[in-house]
């Protein structure tokens, strides 16, 4: 997921995965915060996203 969002020129994106969603640092391939998904809130600053 996370080479697709670099191949695609993303620099910070969200990914859904098992109820959680991850935010990374793409070029660093970094998780920088995990929250459970009844915790969502609006994401700032993020160039792409990804459901797996």
């Amino acid at each position: 997921m996370v080479e697709a969002a670099r191949e695609r020129g993303s620099h910070s994106a969200v990914v859904l995965v098992d109820g959680c969603a991850f935010v990374v640092g793409v070029p660093e391939r970094t998780v920088v915060t995990v929250l459970p998904v009844d915790r969502l809130r609006v994401f700032t600053h993020i160039d792409g996203a990804g459901i797996a």
